[in-house]
């Protein structure tokens, strides 16, 4: 079960579903406003090494804001350079794209930040430890990965191949359904998940078979993205909880209900049906219930951050007022 949760599958297509909006955000890619939310985000979940060590509050969950910090800084410096360089995009983003797969095995066991990788006591309880964890189980290697599958979404864009595609109800499904027992196959192929280490997927980078990994991955992607471009009811279902996401992934590692005794309690009272039934209706409970009270707070605090910065005039302002 661990391979089909694994921070492989789930990461490479939501960096590719970034990749995607953002290349269709008339804005522009890498914009700045989602940087420092994620700067903060990031920061704020680590207060607790610091204010609250003795309290032992998880925090390993914040690596997803600094990878994906770096991969849009990695590809803001990329697109700066080639814009002064005079290359476009057409080719400075396949050529970052096969970059970040070439260098990607020799970046492994790489902190994430520099002097991530000192002791815990050295950092638990200090400022440090609010900006350096070692996160173990992910490396730079994953971000250089996180990287390729950003840089391919928005190559892929705006893929009307694949939006015509999606309008068929029958290749969205078999889409769907290729993608999970793909990736399930995988798993008993591969090894998901070494304990020992806590590495996801701990052979993916090694030996001749990496580059067609990267493609299979590739393919795996595609086809979830194929899966979630189609319009039903399911998909709208999952659009709104999907509102409520990131709220979800603050609070899961906090307050959780213990899901095996639950399903035991389930199969052992009213048997194989309730049993699928409380398996199907935990997840979107628990997303509308604590993901959603989280998501509220968290849209709380941002908007009244945003009131609190606007309030404040420019330094001009202050002095010409004086004068």
């Amino acid at each position: 079960m661990g391979g089909l949760t694994s921070c492989k599958a789930t990461w490479n297509a939501l960096a590719l579903s970034l990749g995607f909006a953002d290349a269709a955000n008339p804005a522009g890619v890498f914009n700045a406003s989602r940087a420092v939310n994620l700067a903060v985000l990031y920061f704020v979940i680590g207060l607790p090494r610091w204010l609250a060590p003795s309290w032992h509050l998880a925090t390993l969950h914040r690596w997803t804001c600094l990878a994906y910090l770096e991969v849009f800084a990695i590809g803001s410096a990329c697109r700066g350079l080639a814009h002064v360089v005079g290359i476009p995009s057409s080719m400075w983003l396949p050529a970052t794209l096969v970059v970040a797969a070439a260098i990607a095995p020799w970046m492994r066991d790489m902190p994430l930040l520099p002097f991530a990788d000192a002791p815990e006591d050295k950092l638990v309880g200090t400022a440090w430890g609010v900006a350096l964890e070692n996160f173990g189980f992910v490396d730079a290697a994953s971000v250089a990965r996180l990287f390729v599958f950003y840089s391919m979404g928005l190559i892929l864009h705006p893929a009307e191949w694949l939006q015509g595609l999606a309008k068929c109800r029958f290749l969205v499904s078999a889409a769907a359904l290729t993608c999970v027992a793909g990736h399930f196959a995988w798993t008993q192929l591969e090894t998901p998940y070494d304990a020992a280490t806590q590495q996801d997927w701990p052979a993916y980078y090694s030996g001749y078979a990496y580059p067609l990994r990267v493609l299979a991955d590739a393919s795996l992607a595609v086809l979830l993205m194929l899966a979630a471009l189609g319009d039903s009811v399911l998909h709208r279902a999952a659009a709104f909880l999907g509102q409520f996401l990131v709220g979800t992934y603050l609070v899961h590692l906090y307050i959780f209900p213990n899901l095996v005794l639950t399903l035991s309690d389930a199969a052992s009272s009213a048997g194989v049906g309730a049993l699928l039934l409380t398996l199907f209706l935990m997840p979107p409970l628990y997303v509308l219930s604590l993901g959603r009270m989280a998501q509220a707070l968290l849209t709380t605090l941002q908007v009244a951050g945003l009131a609190l910065f606007s309030r404040v005039p420019p330094q001009g302002a202050k002095n010409s007022k004086a004068q």
